[in-house]
């Protein structure tokens, strides 16, 4: 298969890359600065290709994207991350309705896209794929709104649809403000990590298992609309968290360590039947593994 894939440097592009390149498909990145080291390799090889540029100058590239015929995108690309503020989610969703409508002309036949819990709201409980929509910051009502108009463009077209609704992804390669790269960096110092909230609870999903998800429903969807959770289906507390890395780095946890202040985070776990059921994915990477796997990939940077 021909896959065109955007956002492939970013955190989770770079795992996504990583699994359907070993799968053995063919790869055309959309990337101003994609370079064979940022993949590990010394050069590419003849089944990845690289087309420079973005998403802000689609009439530059979008001839030789016909030409390649691609049989699929997977569209990770989301500028300005964690912004969540009005006028990235709005420039991010113009640039990605601009990208839907260019895929009927340039031969795709599946879209796969990605969106996040934050669509059903700042609640606790379990979330179905089926539940009321609730955004809860720009960022979610632009997801909301580009997961529409890409299902509704798919029935216009007749091409198929997914959307992964991504929970609380962690690993390798992540940011480093982020809660789990924040405090291996402070371990590694010998200092006490700073903690928004200790007590707070997120289901936490390991980026590799995110990348799987992706590649399968590639391979598998078979209805043409595909709405999913990737998550692991059970909440883990920053507490517990930080307890496993203190374990990693062989150290007690620090009497000193308390929580500076708190979270609007309430608690919500994905529910991740339909995915097992119709793709057949469910996460492999247990936390304790999914930690240990993370702070080796930050200690050898």
């Amino acid at each position: 298969m021909k896959i065109f894939l955007t956002g492939a440097t970013g955190f989770i592009g770079k795992h996504v890359f990583e699994k359907i390149y070993a799968e053995g498909h063919a790869i055309l990145l959309l990337s101003k600065d994609a370079k064979p080291g940022t993949f590990g390799f010394k050069s590419f090889s003849h089944r990845v290709l690289v087309q420079r540029g973005d998403l802000q100058n689609i009439e530059t590239w979008s001839g030789r994207v016909k030409k390649i015929k691609p049989d699929a995108l997977i569209h990770l690309a989301w500028e300005g991350l964690p912004a969540t503020n009005f006028e990235v989610s709005v420039k991010n969703l113009e640039l990605s309705l601009n990208l839907f409508r260019l895929t009927p002309h340039i031969g795709i036949k599946h879209i796969v896209a990605v969106g996040t819990q934050w669509e059903y709201g700042a609640r606790k409980g379990i979330a179905r794929e089926g539940d009321p929509l609730e955004p809860f910051n720009p960022l979610a009502a632009a997801k909301i709104s580009l997961q529409f108009l890409g299902q509704e463009l798919a029935k216009e077209k007749n091409i198929k649809f997914s959307w992964l609704r991504l929970f609380s992804v962690y690993g390798p390669g992540q940011r480093s403000g982020a809660l789990i790269p924040s405090a291996v960096r402070s371990l590694a110092l010998g200092a006490t990590p700073q903690i928004k909230s200790l007590d707070t609870k997120n289901d936490f999903i390991y980026v590799e298992d995110v990348a799987r998800a992706i590649a399968l429903v590639l391979r598998k969807q078979k209805p043409q609309i595909g709405i999913y959770n990737v998550a692991s289906g059970r909440l883990t507390s920053v507490r517990e968290i930080v307890g496993e890395l203190h374990k990693v780095f062989r150290r007690k946890m620090d009497k000193d360590l308390v929580s500076h202040g708190q979270s609007h985070v309430p608690g919500l776990i994905g529910e991740i039947s339909k995915i097992r059921k119709e793709i057949g994915w469910k996460p492999q990477t247990s936390i304790r593994v999914g930690i240990r796997k993370t702070v080796d990939y930050f200690r050898h940077l």
